[in-house]
């Protein structure tokens, strides 16, 4: 089962979440897009609605992410990461950015 978000992040793009992600926006700040065999396929479902769907960073991390498809253990082995701008930035911040 996969969701995206109603509002948009910092970079103007708008993400696809699974059921399960502990980032996933409430209720009243997501859609539900439907039930696919892969990301790929709900993110199709998710341009007919925003233009540009991004996957999220830490349920779909092996997919195109800001994290630029390195696993979620790769990258939290470092303090910072590379956005997908280019921008450095630590966990931490990118964590209070993502949650909207």
């Amino acid at each position: 089962m996969f969701f995206i978000g109603t509002r948009p992040q910092a970079n103007g793009r708008y993400i696809i979440h699974t059921k399960n992600c502990p980032l996933l926006p409430s209720p009243g700040k997501r859609l539900y897009i439907g039930t696919f065999l892969s990301p790929d396929d709900a993110a199709e479902e998710g341009k007919k609605h925003f233009s540009d769907p991004d996957y999220c960073p830490f349920c779909l991390h092996g997919d195109r992410s800001a994290t630029e498809g390195a696993s979620l253990a790769e990258t939290c082995e470092e303090q910072d990461f590379i956005t997908h701008i280019g921008i450095k930035a630590t966990w931490e911040s990118a964590m209070f950015c993502g949650v909207n």
